[in-house]
């Protein structure tokens, strides 16, 4: 084996041998990081909002789960391909990118535009979720309905303004139908 070819061949080790110690730390900080924004959405945003467009929130959760599966195969055919050229290079055939390279640069790709689609979702789940309805519908019409307004007459006591236990009503009692 050249010389050149040896040199070629101990990078070749030494990369696969790094790819293959960062696959943990990939998989930990996709699922870590993906889990972390969606639920800080969920619990933070909308946990006192009306959950609107929830579809959002699961095709983000579904796009960063075929993100990181689309990661996790590319390692794989990674690992695939490195291991193809040395075979090629212990044999002393000529090294040439082949299909596992191929696959490889198309899921690293995919990989990052799903989390990119996925990151536009959770973006759309929090928009939705903040402004408490579809934006297509800006024009909400509010219902008026008739109140009461308790009349206070202040009472001195120890310097403080008490109000009277049963405070004087102003406007009509509610109806059973205001009551619904």
């Amino acid at each position: 084996m050249k010389e050149e070819d040896r040199k070629y061949r101990d990078l070749l080790l030494t990369t696969d041998q790094k790819s293959q110690e960062s696959y943990d730390k990939t998989v930990l900080y996709l699922s870590a990081g993906g889990i972390g924004v969606s639920l800080a959405f969920v619990r933070d945003l909308a946990g006192t909002k009306q959950i609107e467009h929830p579809c959002f929130l699961i095709t983000a959760w579904l796009l960063w789960g075929m993100s990181l599966t689309a990661v996790l195969v590319s390692m794989y055919t990674s690992h695939l391909a490195m291991r193809q050229t040395l075979r090629d290079l212990d044999a002393g055939k000529e090294t040439a990118p082949g299909t596992f390279d191929t696959f490889t640069t198309a899921l690293n790709v995919s990989a990052g535009l799903l989390f990119i689609l996925g990151l536009l979702a959770i973006g759309l789940f929090a928009a939705f979720t903040l402004v408490g309805g579809s934006m297509t519908d800006s024009k909400k019409t509010a219902i008026v309905q008739p109140t009461r307004t308790a009349i206070v007459e202040p009472t001195e006591k120890k310097g403080l303004n008490v109000p009277p236990r049963e405070p004087k009503l102003d406007g009509p009692a509610p109806t059973e139908a205001d009551k619904k």
